[in-house]
């Protein structure tokens, strides 16, 4: 019996146009696949983060002694970036270093929450909470007895994006999450709501509205 082989040069070509044409068939795939699977994708997370966010603050009696605190407690069930253990994905391995090093030797957690406590923008201007992340600063503002209207919301915008801000238009904030005991009826109607918070606020973070209840909280607006 006589058997025939193929020429190494002849096998490695055939190897190659295999590859080649997976690797097309894959490209092709994301190509047209991929935005609508992104897309998707987006749009499940937002649905888990509105569910998670109304289920936690609508539900859960706040522990603590300040808003801030009631409010870092009830936000870290939400959000992985708030808790101390937290490293991003994308995280250089010198970041990585960084954070280790940050965490063993440096400030405990409960020392860095406290000194974020009533944190000073300007002399005249303050937040409860403004907590320095690997992802951004998570910010606290309590209006208390205010009834916030959307210029004041506007003003808080302005202050925070200069306080904070890296280079041109871009600011080193996680969240924002805004409470008070009363908003005002713009804010309040929903046929409104989404235009004044996506086109005509202009936060380039994210901001979010609570309302502070006899027991608890309950969302308005979630960015």
């Amino acid at each position: 019996m006589i058997y025939h082989f193929a020429p190494p040069n002849l096998i490695s070509a055939f190897v190659y146009l295999e590859l080649t044409i997976a690797t097309i068939a894959i490209l092709v795939y994301f190509l047209f696949r991929g935005p609508n699977a992104y897309k998707n994708l987006k749009q499940w997370n937002e649905d888990y983060l509105a569910q998670a966010y109304i289920l936690v603050f609508d539900t859960t009696i706040p522990k603590g002694d300040t808003t801030g605190e009631k409010i870092l407690n009830l936000a870290r069930a939400i959000f992985p970036e708030l808790r101390s253990g937290y490293t991003p994905i994308d995280a250089t391995i010198y970041s990585r270093i960084k954070l280790y090093l940050k965490r063993k030797f440096g400030k405990s957690e409960q020392i860095i929450i406290s000194e974020s406590m009533d944190y000073k923008i300007s002399p005249e201007y303050s937040v409860d909470l403004a907590l320095s992340t690997p992802e951004g600063y998570f910010i606290v503002k309590d209006f208390k007895d205010k009834v916030v209207t959307f210029e004041e919301l506007k003003h808080l915008v302005n202050i925070l994006s200069r306080k904070f801000r890296t280079i041109p238009h871009k600011t080193n904030i996680f969240r924002v999450i805004c409470i008070t005991k009363g908003y005002d009826e713009s804010i309040l109607n929903m046929e409104t709501l989404e235009k004044l918070m996506t086109k005509e606020l202009k936060a380039n973070f994210k901001i979010d509205l609570i309302l502070e209840e006899k027991v608890g909280y309950s969302v308005i607006w979630i960015s």
